[in-house]
């Protein structure tokens, strides 16, 4: 089983190298090799476990600024999107629900659920690879609205 090593924020001022199976992709799901992340100073606030605007779930791993390479992509969203293995890309922040008000309206930015890659998803449950400080980032599977 192919791994990818993470580090982890267990709670506050406590992070531990982890590995993480690489999930399955399916054909609208894709995996990307992070080539570059930002340290920005969310990071830092998190790192030190003050709280902004939500507890946070930990386990988590950081990282919201990511560069990366497309290393696997779903047929579907490869046809969709235009994209394909080896392509380079930068990725948002954000994850939007497609259902809230501001979702629906396309300023998925402010979505209600305020998910966002490296604050606040946990990386205890699959696919776990949430985030850019990781060999390998679950990109979300887009929801439109």
């Amino acid at each position: 089983m192919i791994k990818s090593k993470a580090m982890v924020l267990e709670e506050p001022g406590r992070m531990v190298l982890r590995e993480f199976p690489l999930p399955k992709i399916g054909p609208q799901e894709g995996l990307l090799k992070v080539e570059m992340a930002g340290v920005c100073g969310s990071d830092v606030v998190m790192y030190r476990g003050k709280v902004t605007r939500a507890p946070r779930p930990y386990p988590i791993i950081m990282g919201h600024e990511i560069f990366c390479t497309i290393a696997e992509i779903g047929e579907e969203i490869s046809m969709k999107s235009g994209l394909n293995v080896g392509d380079r890309a930068i990725v948002e922040y954000t994850l939007g629900c497609g259902e809230c008000f501001y979702c629906v309206s396309g300023d998925y930015i402010h979505c209600e659920s305020f998910l966002t890659y490296g604050s606040m998803i946990s990386c205890k449950e699959p696919p776990h690879l949430w985030s850019a400080y990781s060999e390998y980032l679950y990109p979300a599977p887009q929801k439109a609205p």
